[in-house]
């Protein structure tokens, strides 16, 4: 069987690669998702929305964490030794607020992962005020109850970039925005 690419409103490839899992693949379903948002929590990227994505993300979730419009966020993404990737989390920080997201698309969480990934974050956080976020697709996802965390759907994401699309300028990021909402409603239920 044939599948075609549904017609969108933008030509992006990365749009293409993440609507269908066949064809050319560069990375990931989930590695793209956490690159795409690690650019809408970064304040000074070319979104133009500077940190409103990140405190809407985090007042929807009902997160007690602030970070002002000074803070860094990093992708981390580590192979294996055969060059797979085994993660995708994105860290957003500052002098007083640490926050690890670990990004859960399709995969679900291994056995024993998820205390493992909270303690390796914990400690990366030092002295500042840790807080771990579980964003998943389904909410079938398999978390250990005994770890602290915040979790997380894309159906909340896609409402808050909903919520700001009239806040962009216009041209390609709000383009681009628009068709990740589109989607990310085709692609990740309600919970």
């Amino acid at each position: 069987m044939i599948s075609t690419i549904p017609e969108r409103h933008c030509e992006s490839e990365l749009f293409h690669i993440l609507s269908w899992g066949s064809g050319k693949r560069y990375y990931r379903e989930e590695e793209l998702h956490s690159n795409i948002i690690a650019w809408l929590f970064h304040p000074n990227e070319s979104h133009g929305l500077g940190a409103k994505f990140t405190q809407a993300i985090f007042d929807r979730i009902k997160a007690d964490i602030s970070l002002g419009s000074d803070y860094a966020v990093d992708r981390e993404a580590s192979k294996t030794k055969d060059s797979r990737y085994r993660k995708a989390d994105i860290t957003i920080g500052n002098d007083r607020e640490y926050v690890a997201i670990e990004n859960k698309w399709n995969a679900k969480l291994g056995h024993e992962q998820m205390p493992a990934t909270y303690k390796r974050f914990k400690s990366k956080a030092k002295n500042r005020r840790f807080t771990y976020i579980v964003l998943a697709r389904s909410s079938s996802i398999n978390i250990d109850k005994g770890v602290p965390h915040i979790l997380t759907s894309y159906s909340v994401f896609c409402d808050v970039l909903r919520e700001l699309l009239p806040f962009l300028k216009k041209g390609l990021p709000a383009m681009l925005l628009s068709e990740y909402v589109t989607l990310l409603s085709e692609k990740a239920p309600k919970w």
